[in-house]
């Protein structure tokens, strides 16, 4: 599967349009919903997640690469 940089575009627009804040985004997407985002997310919740989508870039980048 082929990404070009207009796909990029598209999925920014989409996400735009979900939710402006990227933060709120991805609290969005791990399933929290908007009270728990305003109560706001732990820094070692942020954390975990970022280490989390590091690795699994890490294995793709890997396996498509190799």
């Amino acid at each position: 599967m082929q990404f070009t940089l207009s796909d990029l575009g598209t999925v920014a627009t989409v996400a735009q349009q979900i939710d402006a804040n990227p933060l709120s985004l991805a609290g969005r997407l791990t399933g929290l919903s908007g009270d728990e985002i305003q109560a706001g997310v732990p820094t070692w919740c942020w954390l975990t997640l970022g280490a989390v989508a590091g690795g699994v870039l890490l294995v793709v980048a890997k396996r498509r690469f190799s």
